[in-house]
């Protein structure tokens, strides 16, 4: 999952620089190779860990004294976590658009079975001409 995140991330950086600086550039090359190596590094660069090291100071516990301390322990409600419903709402998403990309294949079936070939040639070499 935290790939999932870190790509993501990373794709919507890429995307956003794209639209505010490169979208009106006419050099389409250009702007096919950066979107391109911008999917490249959401592939490769979440395995990049960056270490935080955080000093660690022993404390000496030989000094302290060990005595018996009862502490009453309360039950509490488990409360509400945004991670618990993320995978639910992320499935959720893609059965939507799998139905939705289903049903566009079906009706560009549809449509390509229905044209006749006759009049399928016809707009093709008006097409061409």
């Amino acid at each position: 999952m935290e790939y999932l995140l870190k790509a993501s991330a990373i794709i919507s950086i890429f995307y956003l620089f794209y639209k505010v600086l490169l979208q009106h550039d006419t050099f389409f090359h250009s702007n096919r190779l950066f979107l391109l190596i911008g999917l490249a590094s959401a592939i490769a660069l979440p395995f990049i860990v960056i270490p935080i090291y955080i000093e660690y100071t022993p404390v000496n516990l030989d000094s302290l004294e060990s005595a018996p301390i009862s502490i009453p322990i309360e039950t509490r409600e488990a409360s509400f976590n945004i991670w618990d419903y993320a995978f639910t709402v992320y499935l959720v998403g893609v059965v939507i658009f799998s139905i939705r990309l289903c049903i566009q294949l079906f009706s560009l079936l549809r449509w390509t079975c229905n044209k006749k070939s006759d009049n399928f040639s016809k707009t093709y070499a008006t097409f061409l001409i």
